[in-house]
């Protein structure tokens, strides 16, 4: 399931929290960790308790945290992570996955 289809779920059952996970989950996998995490979080205001929203919350956070730029303290800061040291210990163990990049391949070598 994609972003788009995400929504449309959302658009159809704003109050159920599947949605929102999809979304998160097609984010992050198009690397868009911000906005990830925006959507878990989301998903969480519905379900606090949901542990794939929270481990996807947390998991998109420390990615984000990890990547370069002036403007990540004050995506951090807009999520309610005020600096990295908020981001509990088990988010940054090894079910962190980063998204494979997808290499390219020479055409014609061999």
């Amino acid at each position: 399931m994609g972003a788009d289809d995400a929504e449309k779920v959302i658009s159809l059952a704003p109050t159920i929290a599947d949605g929102y996970y999809h979304k998160g989950y097609a984010l992050y996998h198009m690397r868009a960790f911000s906005d990830a995490a925006k959507a878990f979080q989301e998903g969480l205001r519905l379900n606090p308790q949901d542990r794939m929203l929270r481990q996807g919350f947390w998991d998109a956070i420390t990615l984000l945290s990890q990547q370069p730029g002036d403007q990540i303290e004050d995506q951090l800061q807009e999520l309610g992570v005020s600096n990295a040291e908020d981001i509990p210990p088990a988010a940054a163990g090894e079910s962190i996955r980063i998204p494979p990049k997808v290499p390219k391949l020479p055409i014609g070598k061999q």
